[in-house]
């Protein structure tokens, strides 16, 4: 077995030995890892959303969410940089047509 794949299952054996649990102080709900517990009140009790969006400010729990909403939908109408609109807009124009992730609105692509 390779290390990450030995990791992932002493992690799974873990999950079903008899230690104790990592109680929600605020719910019914446990967990075996105590990180599990910090993201579960994180998110479903305070609802912060530590990762903001530059260009639209929409607020994400994980940072990687966050980086792949802003590599894939950069909002063309109003994106502070200009340079990333262009970028973006060059990416999507083999389908003709960007959608706007702020307002919804979709912007026809015409080759310059």
């Amino acid at each position: 077995m390779s290390g990450s794949l030995l990791l992932a299952f002493d992690r799974h054996k873990y999950a079903h030995s008899k230690r104790p649990l990592k109680s929600c102080l605020y719910c019914p709900a446990s967990f075996t890892w105590a990180f599990k517990l910090r993201e579960h009140i994180e998110r479903e009790h305070t609802k912060i959303k530590p990762f903001t969006c530059d260009n639209c400010g929409q607020g994400f729990f994980r940072k990687d969410t966050r980086n792949t909403h802003v590599e894939n939908r950069v909002c063309l109408k109003h994106a502070a940089d200009v340079a990333v609109a262009v970028e973006k807009l060059d990416q999507q124009l083999s389908s003709q047509m960007a959608v706007c992730c702020n307002c919804g609105i979709t912007h026809e692509c015409k080759p310059v």
